[in-house]
């Protein structure tokens, strides 16, 4: 066991070293020299060549096929080993330990900038996004007992159980599916601290580079909070359950206070953008903090957005439809075997729609952003969100699992009931609608709560996804539904208040999806992703792709920083992805690189990291925009005030 645990003096030494000259190869000092030298800030990075590397996506592949590799063993081992077997448990937990290695590092940029007189100036509130923060069980049920405050979410932990008790952790990890809130008997609860979101299963950093290099110039949590929640929650709930944006309130007054009345610059990552443009509206209204118009403005400095989907993601949608997304639909059939024997799409779809805070990343602004027919749309011909394969008359009405009492509505009746019905209405009238439809954003919506009308009920009680021209500082939109969505909502009336950006392009991203009727005999999904369906270009395994950071589409990221907020100053700045080579790479050598612009790698990009350096030492008045996309030209494309023209749907809107 203390192989797998153990990292060698040398290592530890090497890590230590700066690598000589003499021993240099010539890629290792074309590296040090792209990374070490002066920089204008306002010109894009000089570009390495382009070589293959291992970058973010194949470190996740590998890690994921040792998962796999152990879930072949997994039967055989529980076999042989009790679960509660101290040596089986050490080997699991020790998966997450294995990897990545560190290579003997180049300066870090906080190390690099210190010497050059950055320091600590602002105080920061680091806000993570979803699936980022730990979560420990605080109460359970008898399979989880022994494991009080240990995390469920977020360490080796996780695997074990999934491997060794998987209905005991999914009951645990999933919320009520009627109230989005704890289970009858459970009680999980985030992790607290800079470790609640710095490294996820081991080694694979998330927050940990940023802290790190923010450590450099002299953060620590004097200066520096980590506003970790649960994930889970929706919005609304993090407060009346949790009590989380009182707290976080609190905590920004506090770090005011205790560093000489200087504002606060909070940077938020990936979904903990939206969460922050609740707090914004929160903390002002009667009906949240009450911390009235000025509140934002005497306590915050700066907002940070890094990868934000400001305008939701397709692939959430395709999550609460059918359980899948891009990662599940491109696994070949050994792997997709293996994957459905662990957490099949029944279980993912059940553990999706339990997460109320996934609706939060649905796509918002309707057709006028993301496409139809009347409008068109503005990255391509993408004017739809998914698209039927199946003929009408191939469609065959497998078994229908009622969402009342879990019997058969139609078709084999001894299925095995492991599955929890889920809220799923299906009948030959739909089909007649669907069959080789394409449905745009609003009309797939529409169709959701058709299929899950239950859960759609609820979804809609709690959110918004709609676009107004109203007057957004009218007393309707003062309303938690509408707080998350910036496109019926306003920023906080802080005038000196900046807002940053940053997120990467270069990488494929899920856009819309070519979908089949499921031909599994026993599930509660009437349909999957058709992969079959492949150009070999953009087009493949039924999953379109479009610009993005790999995560979250171009429109998504950059709309709102480029056209839609005026009411304050932004900037905008696009991080280009290059991959590296494993020389390259260096410390990041299973991560992308330094350069990688991969929506969670790039928290690890050497000149985003640069750039937040600047930003909270108070050093960056000259950050301009930078922009490597055709975003402008996607933004100018939006017809915001444009009248549709009326045409027929294929689903009737309820």
């Amino acid at each position: 066991m203390g192989i797998l645990n153990r990292k060698t003096k040398s290592t530890q030494e090497n890590k230590k070293k700066v690598p000589q000259k003499k021993d240099s190869t010539d890629d290792e000092k074309e590296l040090a020299e792209v990374l070490l030298e002066p920089m204008d800030v306002n010109v894009p990075p000089k570009t390495l060549k382009k070589k293959s590397g291992i970058c973010g996506c194949c470190c996740f592949c590998y890690l994921f096929v040792c998962f796999l590799i152990l879930l072949l063993l997994a039967p055989s081992m529980k076999q042989r080993f009790d679960p509660d077997d101290i040596i089986m448990e050490e080997v699991i937990s020790q998966l997450g330990t294995a990897l990545p290695i560190d290579l003997s590092p180049i300066d870090r940029p906080g190390v690099r900038m210190a010497k050059d007189g950055a320091a600590a100036h602002f105080p920061v509130v680091l806000l993570p996004g979803i699936i980022s923060s730990g979560l420990e069980v605080w109460k359970g049920k008898p399979c989880a007992q022994r494991h009080f405050r240990e995390r469920f979410w977020g360490t080796s932990l996780m695997i074990q159980k999934i491997l060794l008790s998987r209905k005991c952790w999914k009951e645990h990890i999933c919320l009520n599916h009627t109230t989005f809130l704890d289970p009858e008997g459970i009680k999980m609860r985030s992790a607290a601290g800079l470790g609640a979101a710095d490294y996820f299963l081991g080694d694979f950093w998330v927050w940990g580079k940023v802290i790190e290099n923010l450590a450099d110039i002299g953060y620590d949590e004097t200066n520096m909070f980590m506003a970790s929640y649960d994930w889970r929650l929706p919005f609304e709930y993090l407060e009346s359950r949790d009590f989380y944006f009182s707290r976080l309130k609190y905590n920004i007054e506090m770090l005011v206070h205790t560093n000489g009345g200087k504002k606060v610059v909070i940077i938020s990552h990936s979904m903990g953008s939206l969460v922050l443009l609740y707090f914004n509206k929160w903390v002002e209204s009667k009906k949240g903090g009450n911390g009235g118009p000025n509140w934002v403005a005497d306590h915050i400095d700066s907002e940070v957005n890094i990868g934000g989907p400001l305008l939701g993601v397709p692939k959430a949608v395709s999550s609460v439809l059918s359980g899948e997304m891009r990662d599940t639909a491109e696994l070949n059939l050994v792997l997709s075997f293996i994957k459905e024997n662990l957490l099949s799409k029944n279980d993912m779809l059940e553990i999706f729609r339990s997460f109320g805070s996934m609706p939060s990343m649905f796509p918002k602004g309707g057709n006028r952003l993301w496409g139809d027919e009347a409008f068109g749309s503005s990255d391509g011909n993408h004017t739809y969100l998914i698209k039927f394969t199946t003929p009408e008359e191939k469609w065959s009405l497998r078994t229908m699992i009622s969402p009342l009492d879990g019997t058969t509505v139609q078709g084999i009746s001894d299925c095995p009931n492991e599955n929890t019905p889920l809220d799923r209405v299906v009948n030959e009238t739909m089909i007649k609608r669907i069959a080789e439809h394409s449905f745009p954003v609003e009309e797939t919506m529409d169709l959701l709560r058709e299929v899950a009308p239950k859960y759609m009920e609820k979804v809609d009680s709690l959110w918004s996804f709609g676009l107004s021209r109203d007057d957004l500082s009218s007393e309707k939109y003062d309303d938690p539904r509408y707080w998350s969505n910036p496109l019926e909502s306003t920023l906080p009336k802080a005038r000196d208040m900046k807002v940053f950006c940053l997120y990467g392009v270069g990488k494929e991203t899920e856009r819309f999806y070519y979908y089949q009727e499921s031909e599994e005999q026993c599930t509660n999904i009437p349909f999957i992703i058709d992969t079959k369906i492949n150009n070999g270009t953009k087009l493949n395994y039924g999953v379109h792709t479009t610009e993005g950071d790999g995560t979250v589409p171009l429109l998504s990221l950059g709309f709102m920083c480029a056209k839609g907020w005026k009411d304050v100053p932004v900037v905008t700045r696009e991080y280009k992805h290059e991959t590296e080579t494993m020389l390259r790479a260096r410390d990041n050598v299973l991560r992308g690189g330094t350069q990688t612009a991969d929506h969670i790698d790039i928290m690890g990009n050497y000149y985003l990291l640069q750039d937040l350096i600047r930003i909270v030492s108070n050093n960056r008045t000259d950050m301009k925009d930078r922009y490597f996309s055709d975003l402008l030209e996607q933004s100018e494309k939006v017809q915001l005030d444009k009248t549709p023209k009326k045409k027929d749907t294929p689903v009737t809107k309820k």
